[in-house]
């Protein structure tokens, strides 16, 4: 992993990854945003949103044209360093992203799925491949809740960052008790108050 240096010290971090395929001599790479809570000390990084360097174009949605031959990658390394500035200067805005956040939650999808939506063809594709993905009802992962609270933080919401700190704590399990500290302490953060107790309801 490569960090831009110019987002080390923010809420919302660049980096770059470079992963090898498991079952073929071929490489992926592209920017990945990392995200972590700006009123915690030591508060954790999270990978937030992925996306990959295909030919000439950043995307989110991996493909085919994602998987580079080691000959190649150097020159995808070239091109990811032109694009990925432009790319983060788009994606890395927290006006954006808590909109497409929320949209993955009130909705139910994927943040990928909110960021790129899904063509038509690529959703008969996977509708006919494992057709129970589409016509599920899934859970919605903790780390929307964390992220939304954040972003909402970011962007000046403090109202909404609490509520999304709440409904983080409520979808916390019995032995995520160190994820559960965090979320409580950033709720006493926010409310400029000790939390003793978070209520349930």
């Amino acid at each position: 992993m490569f960090r831009y240096v110019e987002t080390l010290e923010n809420s919302l971090q660049l980096t770059i990854f470079v992963q090898k395929n498991s079952y073929e001599d071929t490489y992926q790479t592209g920017p990945e945003i990392l995200i972590r809570s700006p009123l915690l000390k030591m508060s954790r990084w999270r990978v937030f949103l992925s996306a990959n360097l295909r030919p000439g174009r950043i995307r989110f949605h991996s493909h085919t044209e994602s998987w580079w031959p080691p000959g190649k990658l150097a020159d995808a390394l070239v091109a990811l360093k032109r694009l990925v500035v432009p790319w983060f200067e788009r994606w890395g805005d927290a006006r954006i992203l808590v909109e497409k956040v929320e949209l993955s939650i009130e909705r139910r999808i994927p943040l990928i799925e909110a960021v790129e939506p899904l063509s038509p063809e690529q959703e008969e594709a996977i509708q006919h491949a494992w057709p129970h993905i589409l016509n599920s009802n899934p859970a919605v992962p903790v780390i929307s809740y964390f992220s939304a609270s954040v972003l909402h933080y970011l962007v000046g919401n403090k109202e909404m960052s609490i509520r999304r700190t709440e409904d983080w704590i409520r979808r916390l399990g019995p032995n995520d008790e160190s994820e559960r500290a965090e979320a409580l302490n950033q709720l006493s953060a926010l409310r400029d108050k000790p939390i003793q107790e978070f209520q349930e309801g």
